[in-house]
């Protein structure tokens, strides 16, 4: 992912997949992100440290990837259609 590829309010994961919003990017590729709750600074990530977030499926590498697959893997029906192993929903 790129730093054009994001904007501001987008979901997103680090590589242990804690979810965070993006509150501030800069060009550099530096991006802000916050959780909810939070009470202390922003977090501070390089665009290439990260992952977006869409609904429950996660953005890696021009491929999507459920949440729950992230352990488990993906599968392939009888179309060729990818779909996460763990809750058989269809991924892409």
């Amino acid at each position: 992912m790129t730093i054009q590829e994001i904007r501001i309010g987008d979901k997103v994961q680090d590589r242990n997949g804690f979810e965070f919003e993006v509150v501030s990017l800069f060009k550099d590729g530096t991006v802000y992100c916050d959780f909810e709750g939070n009470e202390g600074d922003v977090w501070e990530f390089k665009v290439e440290e990260l992952e977006r977030v869409v609904n429950d499926v996660v953005w890696q590498n021009e491929q999507f990837y459920c949440n729950c697959s992230r352990g488990k893997g993906l599968d392939y029906d009888e179309d060729g259609m990818p779909y996460c192993i763990e809750c058989e929903k269809p991924v892409q």
